[in-house]
């Protein structure tokens, strides 16, 4: 993912245009996709990678971000790293998500080479092109990719979600 984003960047400032590069990291929208039919279901969210981290960062932050590099002046050449307040493992956003909503969720470990890590989310993507996806988030080439805050909280102003953004999106 991160040679793809390179690419598209060279490619952008090949142009020779103004740009500004936004780059959020996981998004706390992923909940729904990932998450809601199992929480809606039976309470239990069964998801490979329990432990990995990421700051989950909420969609209306990023597109207040977006906005304020558009009208305000001096973000031009700008490269803008977004994430959520916190970094959580995906354990604690479930955790999270159940405080949220009066009930306690459970999360069950997958494997990441289970079966069951293989059926499709909601949106079709299936759990293991997710899982390589988070690895990647989590650093396994010994990279800390973790982040706090970012510049949200630079561009925006203080983080308003104390659920990180994470209950709308499960709903």
């Amino acid at each position: 993912m991160a040679a793809l984003h390179a690419e598209i960047e060279r490619l952008i400032a090949a142009t020779g245009l103004e740009s500004t590069i936004i780059r959020p990291g996981m998004f706390a929208s992923n909940a729904l996709s990932w998450w809601a039919a199992s929480i809606r279901g039976d309470g239990v969210v069964r998801w490979p990678h329990g432990a990995a981290e990421t700051a989950p960062v909420d969609d209306r932050d990023v597109t207040e971000v977006v906005a304020r590099t558009l009208y305000e002046d001096g973000h031009v050449g700008g490269d803008y790293v977004l994430t959520g307040p916190e970094s959580l493992s995906q354990a604690e956003q479930v955790s999270i998500i159940g405080d949220m909503v009066g009930r306690p969720i459970a999360f069950e470990e997958l494997p990441p080479d289970d079966e069951g890590s293989r059926r499709p989310t909601e949106d079709g993507a299936d759990q293991e092109q997710v899982g390589r996806c988070l690895a990647v988030d989590v650093g396994d080439d010994g990279l800390d990719l973790r982040r706090e805050l970012g510049d949200v909280g630079d561009l925006r102003g203080a983080v308003d979600c104390s659920d990180g953004g994470l209950l709308p999106a499960v709903g």
